[in-house]
Order: structure tokens, then C-alpha cells, then sequence
């Protein structure tokens, strides 16, 4: 468990960091809202990958449908409109460099969560059985 909890938070600050590039780009900090459930997705499928069994295989497929949902509605949402008031009211009061601070305080912390999301839901899976055997027949 350890190893792919350490190999998953180095894919999700690779993920992060590469929409924190696209922000920058687009000198838009909500970026990060259409990334979000990109993350969990990265996190299911690097799961599956690493411990592959039905009950991940299941994960991967509904986190997907999920998360692309999700990143297509709030791509839609801030088409063709400004960057999302509660960042910019939240940035005005940075000092330093901007993007860097974007970056620890937004980006990297929106991954962590995603991490800390996939740790607990994994323990909560880890207690239901949700495979498809049949139950043993009691004598």
C-alpha cells in the first residue's frame, strides 16, 4: 500500500504541475477546477495498474465517467468568461511571485486532497466486499 500511495502523489504532482503549466499559459488560476477530477481518474486507473482486481477495475470505470463529467462541466462553466472571482479575491492578497504561490497553494494542494480522497475511500472499499463470488454455504 505504501508503495502505490508514494507512486501515486508522484503522478498526481506530475498531473498538477503540468495543469499548473496550462494555467500559466492561460493566465487563468480556475484552471485547476477543470483538472480536479482528471486527478482522481489518474489515481484509479495508476491503482488498477498497480493491484489489479475486480473491485479496482470497477473503481477505475465509475471515477472515470465521473471525472470526465466533472472536467467537461466546468470546462463548459468558464468557457468564454473570466478567470473564477473566489481565485482572484483569494490571489489579491498574495505577495511574491504569483505563479509560484498558484502553484503550492492551489495546485499541489488541490493533488494532495485528491491523494487524501483516494486514501480514505480506500479504506472504506477495503471493509465492503463488493465482488461477485458467490457467499460460502454454511453446513
Amino acid at each position: 500500500m505504501t508503495q502505490i500511495l508514494f507512486i501515486n502523489a508522484l503522478l498526481l504532482a506530475g498531473y498538477m504541475t503540468i495543469w499548473w503549466a496550462i494555467a500559466y499559459r492561460r493566465k487563468r488560476i480556475d484552471t485547476v477546477d477543470i483538472a480536479w477530477g482528471g486527478g482522481f481518474v489518474l489515481v484509479a486507473w495508476a491503482t488498477l495498474i498497480q493491484a489489479p482486481s475486480f473491485r479496482s477495475q470497477l473503481i477505475a470505470n465509475i471515477v472515470t465517467i465521473w471525472g470526465i463529467r466533472l472536467a467537461y462541466h466546468i470546462y463548459s462553466r468558464h468557457k468564454g468568461k473570466g478567470n473564477d472571482p473566489r481565485y482572484t479575491e483569494l490571489s489579491s492578497k498574495w505577495k511574491g511571485n504569483f505563479w509560484l504561490r498558484a502553484y503550492v497553494s492551489i495546485f499541489l494542494t488541490q493533488g494532495l486532497l485528491a491523494l487524501i480522497v483516494r486514501v480514505l475511500s480506500a479504506q472504506l472499499y477495503g471493509r465492503l466486499d463488493l465482488s461477485l463470488r458467490q457467499p460460502p454455504i454454511n453446513s
